[in-house]
This record gives structure tokens, C-alpha cells and sequence, in this order.
């Protein structure tokens, strides 16, 4: 009788240790996929971050530019600088595109006058969310069409995964705000089986030609 016991009880250690292995094997796995995503979509902010930054900078440069901000909207953005330093002011303007067929993403589209005859080129893909914010010298929220006085332009980008990840990666880390709300009834602590990786990139730029 005995020895039945212990046969049994050494199955059941057995059979407890190679559920550990596995449950380890698919943490390793989950968390190996899961920061291999996050650095995939914190690469793609990297160019829009700085195209955004550098044009921005631009902004009211040139001996004859406009100071004024021909669009100032939260979603777009549309004025005046000498891009390629010539002496002729080229008119800048972003925007954000429709949504792509069953998604929430959109594309961010870049526009200069005097690049490819003024045709749009998309800057990024799977933006989930784009805010521009206009101050004056005091600080105050500006916005509208042909607006001057504007001092700084604050940068809010949000970018997506274009593929969602499964639910073993983001049960763990969900209340790192690294994952978007796959439904409206999504919460921190109500987890779905899958979502996407996301990544937020903002900044505050102070043109020095304004």
C-alpha cells in the first residue's frame, strides 16, 4: 500500500513540476512577444516625432513667411516656413486621414508645398490618437483658422500595434496603460483576449520665428 502512495504522490510531483515548466515556458514566451511589440510600435513614433519637431521648429521662417496659422485645429495643423531654406516660404500642413476598414487607426499625412507638387505623404500609420495645442505668451489655449500670436505648440501622439496581441501578454501589465480599450466596455481590471500595444510620444515645441 504503501509503495502505491509513493507512486502516486511521485506522479503528482511530476506531473506539478511540468505544469511549472510549461506556465514558465509561456510567461517567458508572453513577455519575450510582449516587449518585442512595444519596441515595434515605440520605433514607428520615432520619425513622426522628429518630422513634427524639426517642422514645427520651422514655423514663421523665412523673410517674407506668414506668422500666422492658416489652420489650428487639434487634428491638423497648417502654416507657413522656409522648409529648404531658399528664400520662399512653403505652406506646411498635417492631417489625420479616415479610419481604416475595421480599425480605429488612422493615418498622419504631411503636406509641403514645394515637395512631389504638394502631394500628401503619410508619416505615420496606426495612429490612434493626434492633439495639437496652441498657446500664447501667457499661456493661453489659442485655436481656429488664420491665428497669429501663437508662442508654442504642444504635441500629444499616440500610436497603436497594427496587430492585437493575446491575452496572455496583456492580463499581467494591464494597469500600465500600454494597452488600448479593445470595446467601450473595457476597463483596467475587465480583460479581453486580445489588444493592441500602444505608445505615447509628446512634446512642447517653442518656434523661434513666432
Amino acid at each position: 500500500m504503501s509503495v502505491m502512495l509513493d507512486i502516486i504522490g511521485s506522479m503528482v510531483i511530476r506531473g506539478a513540476i511540468v505544469l511549472m515548466t510549461l506556465y514558465l515556458s509561456v510567461s517567458l514566451q508572453s513577455a519575450y512577444t510582449y516587449k518585442n511589440t512595444l519596441y515595434t510600435v515605440k520605433q514607428k513614433t520615432v520619425i513622426p516625432a522628429e518630422v513634427l519637431t524639426d517642422d514645427i521648429r520651422l514655423a514663421g521662417y523665412g523673410p517674407t513667411t506668414s506668422k500666422v496659422f492658416t489652420t489650428a485645429a487639434s487634428q491638423e495643423m497648417q502654416f507657413s516656413a522656409d522648409i529648404n531654406n531658399d528664400s520662399v516660404a512653403e505652406n506646411v500642413h498635417y492631417y489625420l486621414g479616415p479610419t481604416y476598414t475595421g480599425s480605429s487607426h488612422r493615418s498622419l499625412y504631411r503636406v509641403v508645398s514645394s515637395i512631389n507638387g504638394g502631394a500628401p505623404y503619410e508619416l505615420a500609420r496606426d495612429v490612434d490618437s493626434l492633439c495639437f495645442t496652441y498657446y500664447d505668451v501667457y499661456g493661453n489655449s489659442l485655436s481656429g483658422t488664420n491665428v497669429s500670436g501663437i508662442k508654442s505648440i504642444k504635441v500629444s501622439l499616440v500610436m497603436e500595434s497594427n496587430a492585437q496581441v493575446a491575452d496572455e501578454i496583456t492580463t499581467a501589465p494591464s494597469g500600465s496603460g500600454l494597452y488600448s480599450k479593445q470595446v467601450s466596455t473595457d476597463t483596467v481590471t475587465a480583460n479581453f483576449g486580445t489588444k493592441y500595444v500602444r505608445a505615447f510620444w509628446e512634446r512642447t515645441v517653442f518656434p523661434q520665428n513666432l
